[in-house]
């Protein structure tokens, strides 16, 4: 199964059938997976990613940066569930990353962090594609969707702009 169409699975699998806000689009999600889903907001320095998906294995803590649009934050918020539904692994060391973010967290307690940085891996991409379908999916309204491109077509333009900076990384 190709990209896109796993990720329109995954999307499917959540009743958007209505347009609703991101928290409830989370509250969806964490009905899902079992897991509570806190959404904290911050001042992210500069060059610091513009969201962070951290599980302790019983709670999905999404971090996104309080400076940002609303659309940008619900994009953001978007992409990190898209990690959380396809249950996303990370290697990273994330020693120095989860100190500052939460402090009061042994680092043992921290199963996974996940946060954009590397848009060529796969699992960037899922996120993504994942991200704008379910942005797509929050938005719309009835009658909307027959006069506007449909997710397919957005979702294969996001595909080429993601595999075109793949083929050009060096």
């Amino acid at each position: 199964m190709n990209l896109r169409r796993r990720c329109e699975k995954i999307v499917r699998s959540i009743d958007t059938s209505e347009p609703l806000p991101i928290a409830d689009l989370c509250r969806k999600v964490s009905e899902q997976t079992g897991r509570p889903i806190l959404l904290q907001e911050m001042s992210l320095p500069a060059g610091s990613p513009s969201g962070l998906w951290l599980s302790t294995g019983r709670i999905d803590y999404i971090f996104h940066d309080s400076r940002a649009s609303q659309l940008h934050k619900d994009h953001v918020i978007a992409h990190e569930l898209g990690h959380i539904l396809c249950d996303h692994r990370c290697d990273n060391d994330i020693s120095d990353l989860t100190s500052r973010l939460m402090p009061n967290l042994a680092p043992e307690m921290i199963l996974r962090v996940l946060h954009r940085s590397r848009y060529d891996a796969v699992e960037e991409q899922e996120a993504e594609i994942i991200a704008s379908l379910l942005m797509y999916r929050m938005k719309r309204r009835r009658g909307e969707a027959s006069r506007t491109k449909t997710p397919v077509h957005m979702i294969r333009r996001i595909e080429r702009t993601l595999l075109r900076n793949r083929r050009t990384a060096p």
